[in-house]
């Protein structure tokens, strides 16, 4: 799936900062110390979108972004589908193991603190970990409030942005849903293995983001639909993410 690095908006900032701010809400003192020494104060909201903002200079990332495994796959095969482990799947496992080796240059794991936030939030993007030959959506254009668009841009951010027209409003929400769950829900939710994760989203896009077809006009059924999978998976993703940051900047997280 070759993706052109202007298309590759990947829940847009917005989602990219909601992922972020969920998963500082769970993390341990000591790994909010680290991250806070190695980002020299940048927020993580702020550094969650830095992988989109470099792309165009380092154009070797875009692979990165996302895994090309037809909707609907019954199982995820590393060799056939992230060789070399060039994939979003490949780079989140990369990147939580530099940032929790303490031994790595500080330049080094800060950039793959700033991966890791953000490839975390592309990973839990529906139509970032699937494919029906229309490289992830980007080739199926329908119509969304009177506009051409194509489905993936249009789950990376139009649907979003109907969703949650208030992003503080929104970010109350998810805290809220988040909040409401017990220590054991959300310890099973952030469970599991990158691979996974990546093979939930890839189900979804088969149930729900592919249902759309090509040239149809979508509305407020789609997005009634979609809805409670940005929910989902955006609150799945931080949740996730804190889990990695934990383990990876506090090794006592776990005890």
């Amino acid at each position: 799936m070759l993706i052109l690095a202007s298309l590759l908006l990947a829940w847009g900032s917005m989602g990219h900062r909601l992922v972020a701010q969920l998963a500082w809400d769970g993390l341990t003192p000591r790994a909010r110390s680290e991250i806070t020494r190695l980002l020299d104060g940048e927020s993580l909201a702020d550094a969650a979108v830095w992988a989109d903002r470099i792309r165009e200079d380092r154009r070797d990332t875009s692979p990165l972004h996302y895994v090309n495994i037809p909707a609907g796959a019954p199982a995820y095969d590393a060799d056939q589908y992230c060789r070399q482990d060039r994939c979003v799947i490949g780079a989140v496992e990369k990147y939580r193991r530099i940032l929790g080796d303490s031994a790595a240059p500080r330049a080094d794991r800060r950039e793959a603190l700033r991966f890791l936030l953000h490839f975390a939030g592309d990973l839990h993007q529906p139509l970032h970990v699937s494919d029906k030959g229309d490289r992830g959506g980007n080739s199926l254009a329908v119509t969304w409030r009177g506009r051409s668009e194509n489905l993936h841009t249009l789950w990376d951010s139009g649907l979003l942005e109907a969703w949650a027209p208030s992003e503080g409003g929104y970010l109350k929400t998810l805290r809220k849903n988040v909040q409401r769950m017990s220590g054991e829900q959300r310890a099973g939710v952030a469970a599991g293995t990158v691979a996974g994760w990546a093979m939930e989203g890839n189900a979804l896009a088969a149930r729900v983001a592919y249902q759309a077809r090509a040239g149809e006009t979508l509305g407020s059924e789609y997005l009634r639909a979609a809805g409670p999978v940005l929910d989902l998976t955006i609150s799945r993703a931080g949740l996730r993410l804190a889990r990695m940051l934990n383990e990876a900047l506090d090794p006592h997280s776990q005890q």
